[in-house]
């Protein structure tokens, strides 16, 4: 009214102004096979487990810091954890990452060696040297076993702390509708998050495109696919030569090869022991070793290891 009274009935309107768009740019992320680089050249086993969850599981560095083992449930499949995150507690299922987490835990500090259990309220990440073992991990700590990782790996990619979970929601954005991104990364719901993601990874797109013209997508990549054991059905880490569990050699081709040289082996070898009294003892104390290999895991390896060093240099 008092605009009317100053400059009558034309007056002019005052303009809304309206706040400036964000540019949702795709944030720097890893391939699958950079994000497997970075695992196999992590220096140990807690720093192998920090990259594979991170990734996996998509968590912020602070969930990262926070979880404990009692928040980590194991399944015939791999593992589920429980997160605290900003949105709540989330249930996160985890396959890949599950192997190298259950080789850390074997060697972390809080484990209990003859019971075989460890301290539900221990940390799972925490420091590993001297006097602070045990002891939480701070962010940059974090952020730089990820960095150290990537630099060991030849990455030249900008690389910083949340890379992993970036990595992860582009990833899943072709898998997952909104809702599922926004409980699995613990967004509110509405958010404008998983957009950021499913409009640039260009979700089924390409596969639906090409399927009109009758074209195949490519072999999915296996990079990051653990490996389970055809004897004891184990979910061993990518890569993963033995069983962790059972010892057995898990490149079916490789204990092809074993098998039939070992076969080639076995009737010259058996000669000899026929022939010698001294042999057929130490054959005997062989097997007794033998049966008590069945429960070591790690010494199976090592002796396979040395079995195959031998046949190599002695040419039988």
């Amino acid at each position: 009214m008092f605009f009317r009274w100053l400059h009558g009935e034309n007056w002019p309107c005052l303009k809304v102004l309206r706040g400036e768009k964000k540019d949702k740019r795709k944030p720097d992320v890893l391939t699958e096979e950079e994000v497997s680089r970075m695992i196999e050249a992590a220096v140990n086993e807690r720093d192998r487990a920090i990259i594979a969850v991170g990734y996996e599981a998509g968590l912020r560095i602070g969930e990262l810091a926070s979880l404990t083992w009692g928040n980590v449930i194991w399944t015939e499949w791999g593992a589920k954890i429980k997160v605290h995150g900003k949105t709540g507690e989330r249930v996160i299922p985890i396959v890949m990452a599950a192997s190298y987490l259950k080789e850390w835990m074997i060697v972390h500090p809080a484990y209990d060696v003859k019971s075989g259990e460890i301290d539900p309220n221990a940390l799972v990440f925490v420091r590993t040297s001297g006097k602070d073992a045990g002891k939480p991990m701070s962010y940059q700590m974090f952020a730089k076993v990820i960095k150290k990782a990537a630099a060991k790996a030849g990455i030249k990619k900008r690389v910083y702390p949340h890379i992993l979970r970036h990595t992860r929601a582009t990833v899943l954005a072709n898998h997952l509708t909104e809702q599922q991104m926004n409980i699995f990364f613990g967004w509110v719901q509405g958010s404008d998050m998983p957009a950021v993601y499913v409009h640039l990874s260009g979700r089924d797109i390409e596969r639906a495109v090409k399927s009109i013209y009758g074209l195949e997508d490519e072999e999915e990549d296996k990079t990051l696919k653990p490996i389970k054991c055809p004897r004891c059905g184990e979910m061993n880490v990518p890569h993963a030569k033995f069983c962790h569990k059972c010892g057995l050699l898990l490149d079916e081709k490789e204990r092809l090869k074993i098998q039939l040289e070992e076969a080639k082996m076995m009737p010259e070898l058996m000669a000899q022991i026929i022939e010698s009294p001294e042999l057929r003892e130490k054959f005997k104390v062989i097997l007794q070793f033998a049966d008590m290999l069945e429960s070591n895991p790690k010494a199976i390896q090592k002796l396979t290891e040395l079995f195959g060093e031998i046949a190599q240099r002695t040419k039988i």
